[in-house]
């Protein structure tokens, strides 16, 4: 296993071998695996001109593999590693090695896994055996007296290959230019490839709907550790740009945020897709006021309904018609069968709600009496329906055909009278005073 290194004079040569672990040097064996991989020697006795075993012994040698400084004992498909070589021998002067990483068996052995980082007076050469392995080995020798150390890194194939095997062999040696007295041992590390699930979706993402202009959000729970994700939008899916955490959120939803997504957790052990989620974008209502004097409605289609006066709910006024009072800005805020709200685009803007009454010329419908105690009576030439509302608009009593009105369990106070024919036409609005 050792390399002679070219002769430029007659004296270099001498100095070399006096320093040099080896008899013939490197040069003459290039290609050769003594690693013990593939089913080679690992032997360097001097019947192949390299070292005899004579009265040093057999060194002592490890190989540890750790990753971030963390020891591992098996490795992860395309994941990195530092492989570090380990040799001890009393009154060894020096050592050097030879190291390979395959997988298979026997002559079946391959190349597994790829080397960088390599220390000074270590290279990579090629063996030219049937598997064209990768060996890497001391270009000079390590001058270190008894112990040994070399690191570098080893990146594992980028798919399981199953168990890799990491072969070294380590010579110790007296430095003394001749191959007595050296002797080499050999070790190797099983490193078997992890048994690495994929990421497990504890809680997959539920179908979201949601009103325009409202926010909207999907979210994915994981049991496994060191998962990154990737969200997905459409048909045909596209990953949605910045979409990478655990919860995507939608701030603002519009019509184009529509359709289908779904998320890939990805670990180094492989990617898992959720199940594929729906968003529906609802619109929202559109409301219209219509004025009839005092009297305001709106659709009756709507779930709910709260009128506004200055941009204040006004207590009790929600029903899908309203009876303004006092002046000011009226608008109402209707809820339809998705829970959407919007408000009409028109304000009312009501004036001249301070005259007294708004029948005051119409004497075809007189209210007696007023102010009133208990009973109050309604005169018209037809029959009428009539609703008394307090000053917040909230209806305080109806009745169909009136003619008497029993108000006496109203509170004392100003209140509003409504009187529509039966076709729900105003005829009148008159303030009513509750003794």
């Amino acid at each position: 296993m050792k390399k002679q290194s070219i002769l430029f004079t007659l004296i270099t040569g001498l100095l070399y071998l006096s320093l040099t672990s080896y008899h013939d040097g490197p040069a003459a064996h290039i290609g050769e695996n003594r690693t013990g991989s593939q089913g080679t020697s690992i032997s360097c006795s001097s019947g192949i001109g390299c070292h005899s075993s004579g009265s040093l012994g057999s060194p002592s040698v490890t190989i540890s593999v750790d990753s971030s400084g963390i020891p591992v004992t098996h490795y992860v498909p395309n994941g990195v590693y530092n492989i570090h070589i380990n040799a001890s021998f009393t009154g060894a002067l020096g050592f050097g090695f030879q190291f390979s990483a395959v997988s298979g068996t026997g002559t079946s052995e391959v190349q597994a896994g790829t080397f960088s980082s390599l220390p000074l007076h270590v290279h990579s050469t090629v063996w030219t055996g049937s598997s064209a392995l990768n060996i890497i080995e001391h270009s000079l020798p390590d001058s270190t007296a008894g112990a040994f150390t070399k690191s570098f890194v080893w990146t594992a194939p980028s798919t399981s290959v199953g168990t890799v095997n990491l072969y070294c062999t380590v010579n110790a040696v007296d430095l003394n230019a001749l191959p007595s007295n050296d002797n080499s041992a050999n070790v190797v590390l099983a490193l078997p490839v992890l048994v690495c699930p994929t990421p497990a979706i504890t809680t997959q993402p539920t179908a979201q709907s949601a009103c325009m202009g409202t926010a909207a959000s999907f979210t994915v729970a994981t049991s496994s550790t060191g998962v990154s994700y990737q969200w997905y939008f459409g048909s045909p899916a596209m990953a949605i740009s910045g979409a990478t955490a655990a919860t995507y959120n939608i701030p603002s939803v519009t019509t184009v945020n529509a359709g289908n997504y779904y998320v890939v957790l990805t670990s180094a052990c492989g990617s898992t897709t959720s199940n594929t989620v729906t968003l529906t974008v609802n619109t929202l209502p559109v409301p219209v006021i219509n004025q009839s004097g005092f009297n305001l409605t709106t659709t009756a289609s709507f779930s709910a309904y709260q009128w506004i006066k200055n941009g204040a709910n006004i207590a009790g006024a929600a029903a899908n018609n309203y009876t303004v009072t006092t002046n000011g800005v009226y608008n109402v805020r209707v809820t339809d069968s998705h829970n959407c709200q919007d408000t009409a685009a028109t304000n009312i803007v009501i004036t001249n709600a301070a005259v007294p009454n708004v029948n005051t010329e119409n004497k075809a419908v007189v209210v007696y009496p007023n102010p009133a105690k208990t009973l109050l009576n309604i005169k018209a030439d037809q029959r009428v329906n009539a609703e008394i509302k307090d000053l917040t608009g909230r209806v305080v009593l109806s009745q169909k055909q009136a003619a008497v009105m029993d108000i006496s369990h109203l509170s004392a106070g100003l209140y509003f009278i409504s009187i529509t024919d039966l076709h729900n036409n105003l005829l009148a609005v008159e303030k009513l005073v509750k003794e």
